[in-house]
């Protein structure tokens, strides 16, 4: 019912973000119960409150945000607003670490959107960024010998 008087908070920064971060908290609580309509709501509402500069004042926030709202849109099959989410995430992200999560789910609606091919240039990249050797070509021993290790 928080969420009926927003208009009278727009000159409130503070209030917006106090207001912004209860709907994320509400989000995951509908996220973690599979109510993902709710949670959806929710979570678009604590974006519409968000400063313009939100990914340089609230960064953390922003991060957990934006990823909730990806793992709601994947889990309730809107799998454009997923992948926007997560592009968003790994654009802004500071480090690799920090993207990995997004880079985890992102392949994962590539695949759901039949992108095979981008995903496994997405997983391919991650790799050689995380110091992976991948080789050219491989037989079924070697994948064997490989899974084994």
């Amino acid at each position: 019912q928080i969420n009926r008087g927003l208009q009278l908070i727009e000159s409130h920064p503070s209030l917006r973000m106090e207001i912004a971060e209860l709907n994320m908290k509400a989000g995951n609580v509908g996220l973690d119960r599979s109510d993902f309509v709710t949670a959806n709501s929710y979570f678009s509402v604590s974006l519409s409150l968000l400063p313009e500069d939100h990914w340089n004042s609230m960064y953390t926030f922003c991060r957990s945000l934006y990823f909730s709202v990806a793992k709601a849109a994947y889990s309730s099959a809107n799998l454009e607003k997923a992948q926007k989410a997560l592009q968003k995430i790994i654009d802004e992200s500071k480090c690799l670490n920090e993207k990995l999560d997004a880079l985890h789910l992102l392949v994962t609606v590539l695949v759901e959107r039949d992108a095979q091919e981008q995903a496994f240039t997405t997983s391919f990249e991650v790799l050689l960024q995380l110091g992976e050797t991948i080789p050219d070509s491989f037989d079924k021993r070697d994948a064997r010998a490989m899974v084994k290790k």
